[in-house]
C-alpha cells in the first residue's frame, strides 16, 4: 500500500512539473517586444537580449552583386519589387536594359518576375544567393553588400523574446548607442517600445551624458 501511495505522489509531482514546464513555455512563447520607430532617425542594427529586430524579408531586401565567367550581375531588390543589370565583367558596360519586376517568396525560395529577365528563381543559404536566370548567360552566385536591417521612421518590429530586461542597442550613422532605459519585460506581455526624438539615449563609446534620439 505505501509502494502504491509514493507512487501515486511521485506522479502527481512529475505531472505538476511537466504542467509548470508547460505554462512557462507558453509564457516565454507569448512574450513579445514591439520596437517602433517614431523618431527622425534611422534605426540600424536595432538588438534586445541578443535578439536582432529587423522586418521579415531583411535578409534578403538589399542590393546583390554576382560575378558569372563573363557578366557581373546587380540586383536591387526592394520591399515588392527588383531591378537588376547585366554589366561586362572588364569595362562593367551595361549590356541590356535595366530589369526590372516583382518578386515573392515562399521560405528560401525566392521567383523574380520581370519585363526583361521574364522568369528567374533564386535560393538562400544563409547570405548565399544563387540566381538561376531564364537568360543565356545563367547561373550567378550573388552575395549582398547592402542589406536592409534598420527600422525606418514609422515602421515597428516586433520579435519573440524572453522576459527579463535589458537595453536596446542600436546604430544611427554607423555610431553604436543604447537606451538610457533599462527595459523590462514581463513573462506573457505584449510590451511595445517608441522610440522619439526625446528618447534618451547613450553613446557606447562615450557614454558620459545621455542625449536625445533627435539631437544626435
Amino acid at each position: 500500500m505505501k509502494k502504491v501511495i509514493v507512487v501515486l505522489i511521485t506522479f502527481l509531482l512529475v505531472f505538476i512539473s511537466c504542467d509548470d514546464l508547460e505554462e512557462d513555455n507558453e509564457s516565454n512563447n507569448n512574450t513579445t517586444l514591439q520596437i517602433s520607430n517614431q523618431s527622425s532617425k534611422e534605426l540600424d542594427q536595432v538588438v534586445f537580449q541578443s535578439v536582432l529586430f529587423m522586418k521579415e524579408n531583411a535578409d534578403v531586401i538589399g542590393t546583390w552583386k554576382g560575378v558569372s565567367s563573363t557578366r557581373q550581375l546587380t540586383l536591387n531588390i526592394n520591399e515588392n519589387s527588383w531591378a537588376g543589370s547585366e554589366a561586362s565583367s572588364t569595362s562593367l558596360t551595361i549590356i541590356t536594359t535595366t530589369s526590372q519586376g516583382s518578386w515573392t517568396r515562399n521560405g528560401n525560395t525566392l521567383v523574380f518576375q520581370g519585363k526583361n529577365w521574364q522568369y528567374a528563381t533564386a535560393t538562400i543559404s544563409e547570405n548565399i544567393l544563387t540566381v538561376n536566370l531564364d537568360f543565356p548567360s545563367g547561373m550567378y552566385s550573388c552575395t549582398s553588400d547592402n542589406l536592409q536591417k534598420s527600422i525606418k521612421f514609422g515602421t515597428s518590429v516586433t520579435k519573440q523574446i524572453a522576459a527579463g530586461g535589458g537595453y536596446i542597442f542600436f546604430k544611427v550613422n554607423s555610431v553604436d548607442y543604447y537606451t538610457n532605459e533599462f527595459v523590462v519585460i514581463e513573462a506573457n506581455e505584449k510590451a511595445v517600445f517608441s522610440f522619439t526624438n526625446n528618447t534618451l539615449v547613450v553613446e557606447v563609446n562615450n557614454p558620459s551624458e545621455p542625449i536625445k534620439l533627435g539631437d544626435i
